[in-house]
């Protein structure tokens, strides 16, 4: 065997640790063959055994990078798909990571964001977040974890936007290593909120009108039930043919009173109708301010004495002597604010106090008295329809509950208002505000208060007295109507006729029906009736040459009514139920014409 053979086998043996001791013959190197083979069939199983647990080593990081990087796709995935905007910074508040989410509700980009310093970049100076979030990322605070709910966050370009921030701080080996905050943007959401709280107070005002609505029914039917039951009871009672001639007047003035009460009560309820509907004309004339105002002092004043209160007219400063308004709906706003300060005042008084504005260009009307009075939940109430200051206020001094929803809103469409002041068990002030033109003439409140002018007589009226030669067709639906008129136009000295519709009366006046053409000097129509109504027959008999006067009559009292009346040919129009002074009046005019 070489040499070189016989050095490498002993540095193999020393290797193994089988001896160190020279070789020096084959026969040592024969004995020693088989403990060398041996050594090398052992190296070679743990070079096998090692090579195999490399490989599997390999394997195991190859899965363990696959999951890791699976895991990280997934995590991306869950960021990027988040409502919520998520940012991570370093220690030191440095941002290293934002999701699209957040981007977006900044209004940045991610390249704008990296490496920006966290609290700079979410907060406004001395906000909530910054005084909360700085301390934390000097370390000044110690937290885990905290949350701070609808504080302000930066967005570039636009106002700040309500959030609830949750805030994570990373720690390892017991020191801060960085932050993860997940912002959550509450815009949406107050929004929903708004619309929930603005459902349910709709849903509580339509609550309260069904109620109120109610109510009112409750109230009409007793307002409605009160004075009929007075007006068929004393009918009933003038059937006795034994009265007296004063019990008789009596019982004649409570059902005359009775009935004006229902009037005023389906004025009061067209007129609210008419104004929510937007079907309310306003004029503009010249309007004299004193006189009005005495006018409803006037009417007022004869209630006032009956309660024992005292009316007085107060006038300050200056005033506007003509104001250009509708003088109807500003004396119906004044004579029920009027009227209402009387029905709830018990002791005490009334005033109508009139107050000027010149540098303001207003006139303001105000009605104080010393009543019930409210407290500020009822004036909150006071001008919705159907509604009184209280369920027992009706109970107490009966009404509607209508008439100052329908005074402020006409007194809106003169271009005013109304205010109010009141204190429970004092009193109340309701004062009427309406701009004027600065073109006015201002004068003296006292000149023109202290010394009224002394009014007119008013003409006398028509009496049953008097006597009219006048051939007069009545034409209605309803007998008890042709019959109440045919009456009262028979004593006074009128040759009557009957029609039952719009084309019995057009026959009628025509000859059609008798064969010769009666001259009718006046004509009451009615303008709804079965056949032919009133609108059509008028138009058939100006058609037909009739020159006779016309008067329509209507339960509509509106003025577009009236100019449809006047445009199908009727001289002029009574509203239903029939004034017997205007009816007189109308015969005054057809006997003078």
């Amino acid at each position: 065997m070489s040499t070189e053979l016989h050095r490498l086998l002993q540095r193999q043996l020393r290797k193994c640790a089988y001896g160190t001791e020279e070789l020096s013959s084959e026969e040592q190197l024969e004995k020693l063959l088989p403990l060398v083979h041996r050594v090398y069939v052992d190296a070679d199983q743990d070079r096998y055994t090692l090579e195999r647990s490399l490989d599997l080593s390999s394997k195991e990081m190859a899965t363990l990078n696959s999951q890791l990087e699976e895991d990280r796709n997934r995590l991306r995935n869950i960021l990027e798909s988040m409502r919520e905007g998520v940012v991570s910074a370093d220690a030191s508040g440095r941002i290293e990571y934002c999701n699209p989410r957040l981007l977006e509700l900044l209004g940045c980009s991610a390249e704008e964001l990296e490496g920006a310093q966290l609290v700079e970049t979410l907060f406004e100076s001395g906000s909530d977040g910054e005084t909360n979030l700085r301390p934390l990322v000097a370390g000044l605070r110690d937290a885990d974890h905290f949350q701070l709910d609808g504080v302000e966050v930066k967005r570039q370009g636009a106002k700040p936007f309500p959030a609830t921030v949750k805030v994570k701080v990373l720690h390892a080996a017991d020191a801060v290593v960085g932050f993860v905050i997940l912002i959550e943007d509450l815009t949406e959401a107050q929004q929903a909120k708004l619309e929930i709280d603005r459902a349910r107070i709709q849903a509580e005002a339509a609550e309260r009108a069904t109620a109120a609505k109610a109510e009112f029914l409750a109230n009409m039917s007793h307002e409605i039930r009160t004075p009929m039951t007075a007006i068929l009871g004393y009918v009933d009672l003038l059937a006795d043919a034994s009265l007296d001639r004063e019990t008789f007047e009596e019982y004649h003035g409570i059902i005359q009173r009775n009935g004006q009460h229902l009037l005023a009560i389906v004025n009061d309820i067209l007129d609210l109708s008419k104004a929510e509907a937007g079907g309310v004309e306003i004029e503009e004339v010249e309007v004299d301010v004193r006189a009005l105002v005495q006018d409803v002092s006037d009417l007022a004043r004869q209630r006032a004495d009956e309660k024992q209160l005292a009316l007085e007219v107060i006038a300050e400063g200056k005033l506007p002597a003509k104001i250009e308004s509708d003088p109807t709906r500003l004396k119906q706003i004044l004579i029920n604010l009027v009227g209402n300060a009387i029905k709830f005042t018990e002791t005490g008084s009334v005033v109508i106090r009139v107050v000027g504005d010149e540098s303001e260009s207003e006139l303001r009307i105000r009605v104080e008295d010393t009543g019930v009075g409210m407290n500020e939940d009822q004036q909150a109430r006071i001008f919705e329809a159907f509604s009184q200051a209280e369920a027992s206020t009706s109970r107490r001094f009966g009404g509607t509950g209508l008439g100052l929803a329908i005074s402020r809103q006409l007194a809106r469409l003169l271009g005013g208002d109304i205010r109010v002041t009141s204190a429970l068990n004092v009193g109340s002030q309701f004062e009427v505000c309406l701009p004027i033109a600065e073109s006015v003439e201002w004068e003296d409140a006292q000149a023109m208060f202290g010394a009224p002018e002394q009014a007119p007589a008013p003409p006398t009226p028509a009496t049953e007295s008097r006597s009219y030669d006048l051939r007069v067709l009545v034409v209605d639906d309803t007998r008890d109507n042709r019959v109440l008129l045919s009456r009262i136009l028979s004593k006074v000295g009128c040759t009557v006729s009957t029609a039952e519709n719009g084309q019995q009366a057009i026959d009628l006046v025509l000859g059609r029906s008798t064969n010769e053409r009666p001259t009718f000097d006046l004509i009451l129509m009615d303008m709804f009736m079965p056949v032919k109504d009133g609108y059509t027959a008028s138009a058939e008999l100006r058609t037909e040459g009739y020159e006779g006067t016309i008067v329509a009559l209507t339960a509509n009292a509106s003025d577009v009514d009236r100019q449809r009346c006047l445009e199908a040919g009727c001289d002029n129009h009574l509203s239903k139920p029939i004034s017997k002074s205007r009816l007189m009046a109308q015969l005054e005019s057809v006997l003078s014409a």
